[in-house]
């Protein structure tokens, strides 16, 4: 099925997809810390502690990995019951 555009019945026509932007800020909700304009960062609204993110700039502080991931989320190499 195309979900991308109004041609439903041409599964390989060209459609485009508008990222939704529920605060209306023009800055899609995937690239926003603060998707609804509440003032309060999604990373906190998502469940993470506010302090992990002293800086209020909506990620996680500290540092990274080689893959680009925050070191307080990277996985152990090891179970950590071994």
């Amino acid at each position: 099925m195309d979900v991308a555009d109004a041609d439903e019945g041409n599964p390989t026509s060209v459609g485009s997809v508008t990222p939704v932007d529920t605060d209306g800020d023009t800055k899609p909700d995937f690239q926003d810390v603060d998707a609804d304009n509440d003032g309060i960062s999604d990373l906190v609204e998502a469940g993470t502690p506010a302090t992990n993110d002293t800086d209020n700039d909506g990620k996680i502080d500290g540092a990274v990995d080689e893959n680009g991931i925050t070191t307080v989320v990277t996985p152990v190499a090891l179970p950590l019951d071994t």
